[in-house]
């Protein structure tokens, strides 16, 4: 058993599918908002915590969903990135 960044006890255990657990994964989490950006964050130590299986995404409820359920962006909700 670890603790996380919050300091809550995490085991393999507590990760329920769609969720698998890592002990060293991104401090990013795939998310339905940031899919196909880039992490803007440098890690520089492992984030133990359950991350969404592959093929999946946060969604705006902090769920699991499948990636091609995930909202549509519209033009306007574009993500931009700097060259």
């Amino acid at each position: 058993m670890l603790n996380n960044s919050f300091y809550y006890c995490i085991t393999w255990k507590n990760c329920t599918r769609p969720n698998e657990y890592h002990t060293c994964g991104s401090p990013c989490q795939t998310t339905c908002a940031t899919l196909g950006q880039t992490c803007p964050i440098v890690n520089i130590r492992c984030n133990d915590d359950c991350y969404c299986i592959e093929g999946y995404a946060r969604g705006a409820k902090n769920n699991c969903i499948p990636i091609k359920d995930c909202p549509k962006r519209r033009p306007c909700q574009s993500a931009y990135k700097r060259c």
